[in-house]
């Protein structure tokens, strides 16, 4: 895919990896991830199979797999019908987004896009954002919600492993949830 960007400057996108789920897993993992992009954008769609009385639940994220305290300092836009707001954030994982849940709407997905800008720079850490949302819950007068959840990975190397699950403990990540991985560069 060549898209132009502003300014006239064209990139290319290349999947990379695609992963389709067909049963309920713990974690979707993108392994082995080569250093031949200057950006990495992933792509998805998905659900959790936590079924509770809220229409969603965190989609977590590990980069490099390191999971410890301090080390995704960032924070969260987020738009509800007419009420918006922010929130910082610093867990042992790097919250990505929504995942809409079987007390949701049956079938309904959360969209989730992350950017990951010079995923090689090893100099500072890396730096990611994301747009996520979810539809209203079907029973309430709830209101959709969209998210721009935003962060920045401490670490001091290229990123060549990126894992998601669902923050709720015990719960997968459903059958039918998709990511796909792409690299950019300029053309």
């Amino acid at each position: 895919i060549a898209l132009c960007l502003g300014g006239g400057v064209m990139a290319a996108w290349d999947v990379m990896d695609e992963i389709r789920l067909t049963s309920d897993t713990q974690y979707i993992n993108f392994a082995n991830i080569p250093a031949t992009y200057r950006d990495l954008v992933i792509i998805g769609s998905a659900r959790n199979t936590y079924n509770n009385s809220y229409n969603a639940a965190t989609l977590a994220m590990r980069i490099n797999d390191n999971y410890a305290n301090n080390v995704y300092p960032g924070g969260v836009f987020y738009h509800s019908g007419s009420q918006g707001g922010g929130a910082s954030r610093n867990d042992v994982f790097a919250y990505a987004g929504l995942l809409c849940n079987e007390h949701s709407d049956t079938g309904a997905h959360s969209p989730i896009m992350l950017h990951f800008p010079n995923y090689t720079d090893s100099s500072n850490g890396q730096t990611w954002w994301s747009w996520a949302g979810r539809q209203p819950y079907r029973t309430s007068n709830s209101y959709g919600l969209s998210q721009h959840p935003w962060g920045w990975w401490t670490g001091t190397a290229a990123i060549t492993n990126i894992k998601f699950y669902s923050e709720a403990t015990d719960y997968n990540i459903k059958a039918g949830s998709f990511f796909t991985m792409y690299g950019i560069n300029e053309l």
